[in-house]
């Protein structure tokens, strides 16, 4: 038994999106197949979850149900579910033979399939923001022959010598290029750590 796509994959859809399901059989027999899933449910997972929380009701998993898959050829079943809520859901096909109440199953686990909004589904461009070369960083002025000699001389006794950085107020003033006439339509700012000031925190302990 065959089915696709392949089971325990995870898929990403988004909302308006059709996904198609295909079982195949090893060989052609008289019978039923259906795609269990819990899409297109969300919102009695959700009232299920709040009963649980307010009321001490248990999770019955009755978002789960049964779509019916209509064969397409001699042992091959098909269905094509429209997308129509945001949410991460799963799903398997299983055939049931004729006279017989008991599923067969191909093997593997569930699909997994996450539904994005549909207007994520393209111009996601990041920017990933590092504050601290914003500012003076942007001017790329060379540093002085004085200023070399001091860096080298420190460096020689185990600190390391961090230039000033730039402020997120200079990271604003830049959002215009960012997002403007660059495209990017999201900024992801880097994690932010206060500069090490003291011997303990620099990279290596200064010679005695």
């Amino acid at each position: 038994m065959n089915h696709t796509p392949a089971p325990g994959s995870f898929q990403l859809k988004w909302a308006g999106d059709l996904f198609e399901v295909t079982l195949r059989l090893d060989r052609p027999r008289p019978g039923r197949a259906v795609f269990r899933t819990n899409l297109g449910m969300a919102h009695v997972r959700r009232r299920e979850l709040i009963a649980c929380t307010e009321s001490g009701e248990p999770v019955l998993a009755r978002d789960w149900h049964d779509i019916p898959m209509p064969a397409c050829e001699p042992g091959v079943f098909r269905v094509r579910v429209p997308l129509t809520e945001v949410g991460v859901f799963e799903g398997k096909a299983c055939f049931f033979a004729e006279g017989s109440s008991v599923p067969e199953w191909p093997e593997g686990g569930n699909l997994r399939i996450k539904v994005g909004p549909a207007h994520t589904a393209c111009a996601n461009a990041v920017y990933t923001a590092f504050v601290r070369q914003f500012g003076a960083a942007l001017q790329r002025n060379p540093r002085t022959p004085e200023l070399g000699a001091h860096e080298t001389a420190l460096d020689g006794q185990g600190y390391t010598v961090i230039p000033p950085s730039g402020t997120f107020r200079d990271l604003i003033r830049q959002l215009d290029t960012i997002m403007g006439r660059l495209r990017f339509r999201i900024v992801q700012l880097l994690p932010v750590h206060p500069v090490p000031t003291s011997p303990r925190t620099s990279s290596r302990s200064p010679s005695p």
